[in-house]
């Protein structure tokens, strides 16, 4: 039997005695059908972005001895409360700038440091590729130079990029949906891929 967590005592714990969630990297996430207000510190909103893990292994083994299925919620236009703060707009009219690797987007868990050359390196979080931030990159803002500047990128968990010139389509296109189903080698014995695979070409 594993004990559930009173997530009344563990969570809600602060000064002002109200509901208020912080995306701490220790704290648990509320109920979804619990009612709580979020001040977003390290980690983005349960509203937008929830995982079935509160942390995950750094060892592969360790997730496939475990038998528990990883998976994401994402929902990106989630509506936030009246009395939390609002998401920050980011305008990057020139484009986005991105790991020349993974190409992940630049976010707050970049780190941004010295490289090898004694130049000014953004380290990605994802693959930790140096990406060296040159002065003459349009999509490199003179705030990623100055830690004391402000950069809603590099300091926010969620923020809302302006889509750029580039990136827009002009002709409107037919929306599409992907689904990715993570099965084990038990449910694809029992024919579970072949059982979504008929409900989806129905339904299609």
């Amino acid at each position: 039997m594993i004990p559930r967590p009173n997530h009344f005592d563990e969570i809600y714990k602060n000064t002002e005695e109200m509901p208020i969630f912080t995306t701490n990297i220790d704290n648990l996430p509320p109920y979804t059908n619990a009612h709580y207000i979020v001040n977003e510190t390290f980690n983005s909103s349960p509203r937008i972005i929830r995982s079935s893990f509160n942390k995950l292994p750094t060892d592969y083994n360790n997730i496939t001895t475990s038998n528990l299925s990883f998976g994401l919620l994402l929902q990106p236009f989630a509506e936030y409360q009246n009395n939390e703060k609002e998401i920050p707009k980011v305008d990057s009219p020139e484009g986005l700038f991105r790991c020349k690797t993974c190409e992940g987007y630049l976010n707050n868990k970049f780190r941004i440091d010295f490289g090898k050359k004694n130049k000014r390196v953004a380290v990605c979080n994802l693959c930790g590729t140096d990406n060296e931030l040159e002065s003459t990159n349009p999509k490199v803002k003179s705030e990623y130079f100055n830690a004391s500047s402000y950069a809603p990128e590099l300091n926010c968990p969620t923020v809302d990029y302006i889509v750029p010139n580039n990136l827009k389509h002009k002709v409107a296109f037919i929306p599409h949906y992907i689904f990715a189903i993570d099965v084990s080698q038990i449910s694809v014995d029992f024919g579970l891929p072949i059982y979504v695979r008929i409900i989806f070409n129905i339904r299609y």
